[in-house]
C-alpha cells in the first residue's frame, strides 16, 4: 500500500486507514495501519492507530492555521506503557518534536508546542506521526460528534494568554469527559459544586450532558463516551454516583453500584476494599457517594456504611505526620504523603461529613479531618502549591493534588478553630494555579500522571494535562467564589 493511500473507514473505525475531512485547524488524517480498536466504537466517533516503527505512521494535513500553536492529540484507548511519538515533516522527513506519552488513558490530551515557522512548514507539507517507542498500537481520536469535532482530533491550538474565564468556559466543554470512575467523578463533582454554590444553569446543562453520555437508562454505565464498553465496579470507580444521586437518585445504575458495595462489605467485615488493599481514594470514591445516596434517600444504613469506610481508612492510613495512599493486610503501607493521596483523604472526609447528621459524626472523624487539614497547611510551599510528595521538594510542584487539597481546605475551613487561615491557604493555591498552570483552551497542566506505574513515575517529574485535576480546581474555584 502506498504511503498516502487512504482506505475507506469501516464501521466507524480504522480498518486499513481513515480519512477525516475538516476545515480550519483540525487535521486531515491519512492513516494506513490495519488494526481493529480494543472496543467497539460508538456511532459518530472514529479513531486511528499508529503501529510501532516508520511503517505504521500516519500523516496530518491542514488547510489553514496560524502560529505559534500547539499540536494537540487525544488518546482514544488505554496505552499502558512508555511511548515516544515522533513528529516529522511529511516531505522532507525533518524532525519537529516528540510526544512523551507515559501510561496514558482514554480522552487524555497531549501537547507539542510549535513555533510559527514550524506551523508554516506543517501547512506547506504536512506532518507525520511515527511511534518510535512502544510495543503495541497507539490509538488516537480521529473524529468526534459535532460539539467535539474541533477539540479531540489532531488540531492546532493557538498559543494565547489563558485566563480564569477560559478555564471556566472549558469546564462546560464535553472535551473534559474522563473515563468513568474517579477521573470522571472529579469532573462531575467540580460541575456539581459550581451548580450548588453558584447556581450556574450552564453547569447544570453540562452535568446533564455527562449523565446522558455515560448513563442513558443503562444499569451499567459506559466506561468512556466513545465506546460501548461498560464499567467494572471497583472501590475507586464509584465517585460519579455521588453527583448522580443528587439529580437522579432512582437511576437504575444504582442497583449495580449498591450490589457491589454490599457484597464487598459483607465479605470484608463491613469494609469495601479491592483484594487486600485499603486505599485513601475510598474516602472520596466510596464513603462520599454512599453518604450522598443515604442522604437523598434518607437511608441511615447507607450513611452508616459510609462512616465505616472512613473509620477504617483513618485507622489504616493516618499516622503521625504522614498520610499513606495504600495499606495492605500484611501491614505494608506505601505512597507516604503523596499529594493526591492527601487530597482524596481530605476531600472524602469533608464531603462525607457534610452529608451526615450531627449525631452520626464520630469524634474520631472530626479529629481526623482537622488533623489532615492542618497537615496540608504545614506542607504548603511558598508559592501556594504542594509538591508531588508533600515533604519532598525534589518531586516538584503537582497541580492536581494541589487543587484537591486546596478545595478540601476551602470546603472544610469551618471545622477548624481558625477558618480564615485555611481559606487564605486555599486562595494562595487558587491564584497560583490560575495564573501559572493553565494551558491554551483553558486546560489545567502540570499534573502528575494517573497512578498506573507506581511511585517511580510519580517521582520522575513527568507532568501532563489532567482534566480530573481541572475538576478538582473547579471545586476550589466554586467555593472561593461563593466565599467572596
Amino acid at each position: 500500500m502506498k504511503r498516502r493511500e487512504v482506505v475507506t473507514a469501516l464501521g466507524g473505525f480504522c480498518l486499513g486507514g481513515f480519512q477525516h475531512r475538516s476545515s480550519g485547524s483540525v487535521a486531515t488524517i491519512l492513516a494506513r495501519a490495519a488494526a481493529e480498536p480494543p472496543e467497539a466504537v460508538r456511532k459518530g466517533w472514529s479513531c486511528f492507530c499508529l503501529l510501532p516503527g516508520p511503517a505504521g505512521r500516519a500523516s496530518l494535513q491542514w488547510k489553514d492555521g496560524s502560529g505559534p500553536a500547539r499540536l494537540r492529540i487525544t488518546v482514544a484507548f488505554d496505552a499502558r506503557e512508555n511511548l515516544r511519538l515522533a513528529v516529522v515533516t511529511s516531505k522532507a522527513n525533518e524532525p519537529v518534536g516528540w510526544f512523551d506519552i507515559r501510561f496514558a488513558y482514554p480522552f487524555q490530551p497531549f501537547d507539542l508546542p510549535l513555533s510559527a515557522r514550524q506551523v508554516d512548514r506543517a501547512l506547506a507539507e504536512g506532518l507525520d506521526l511515527i511511534l518510535e517507542q512502544g510495543s503495541r498500537p497507539l490509538w488516537l481520536v480521529a473524529e468526534a460528534p459535532s460539539r467535539l469535532a474541533s477539540l479531540l482530533p489532531p488540531h492546532f491550538q493557538q498559543e494565547k494568554r489563558v485566563t480564569a474565564s477560559d478555564f471556566r468556559q472549558a469546564l462546560l466543554s464535553p472535551a473534559l469527559a474522563q473515563p468513568f470512575g474517579w477521573m470522571e467523578g472529579c469532573v462531575l463533582d467540580g460541575l456539581q459544586q459550581r451548580w450548588a454554590l453558584l447556581r450556574s444553569v450552564q453547569d447544570q446543562r453540562a452535568l446533564e450532558w455527562h449523565f446522558q453520555t455515560f448513563f442513558d437508562q443503562q444499569r451499567m454505565p459506559r466506561y468512556v463516551p466513545h465506546a460501548e464498553a461498560p464499567v467494572r465496579h471497583g472501590s475507586e470507580g464509584l465517585l460519579p454516583f455521588a453527583v448522580l444521586a443528587r439529580h437522579h437518585p432512582a437511576h437504575p445504575s444504582f442497583d449495580g453500584m449498591l450490589e457491589f458495595c454490599l457484597r464487598s462489605a459483607s465479605a470484608n467485615g463491613g469494609v469495601i476494599v479491592d483484594g487486600d488493599v485499603t486505599s485513601a481514594e475510598g474516602c472520596y470514591t466510596l464513603a462520599y457517594p454512599l453518604a450522598v445516596l443515604g442522604s437523598v434517600r434518607d437511608d441511615p444504613s447507607l450513611r452508616a456504611l459510609a462512616v465505616r469506610q472512613l473509620e477504617h481508612r483513618v485507622k489504616q492510613l493516618a499516622a503521625g505526620d504522614t498520610i499513606y495512599l495504600r495499606a495492605r493486610r500484611n501491614g505494608e503501607r506505601t505512597f507516604a504523603n503523596w499529594a493526591r493521596g492527601l487530597a482524596w483523604f481530605a476531600l472524602g472526609l469533608v464531603r462525607t461529613l457534610q452529608e451526615l447528621r450531627e449525631e452520626e459524626i464520630p469524634s474520631e472523624l472530626r479529629s481526623a479531618l482537622i488533623w489532615c487539614l492542618e497537615l496540608a497547611m504545614k506542607w504548603q510551599s511558598r508559592n501556594g502549591l504542594w509538591h508531588c510528595f508533600l515533604d519532598q521538594p525534589e518531586t516538584q510542584v503537582e497541580t492536581s493534588g494541589s487543587a484537591g487539597i486546596a478545595a478540601a481546605l476551602a470546603a472544610g475551613a469551618r471545622w477548624l478553630r481558625a477558618p480564615s487561615r485555611a481559606v487564605r491557604a486555599a486562595r494562595a493555591a487558587h491564584r497560583e494555579l490560575l495564573s501559572r498552570h493553565l494551558l491554551p483552551g483553558g486546560f489545567l497542566g502540570g499534573a502528575s500522571q494517573a497512578n498506573r506505574d507506581g511511585e517511580r513515575l510519580q517521582r520522575s517529574g513527568y507532568r501532563v494535562i489532567a482534566h480530573f485535576g481541572a475538576g478538582l480546581l473547579a471545586q476550589l474555584d466554586a467555593h472561593l467564589q461563593a466565599l467572596a
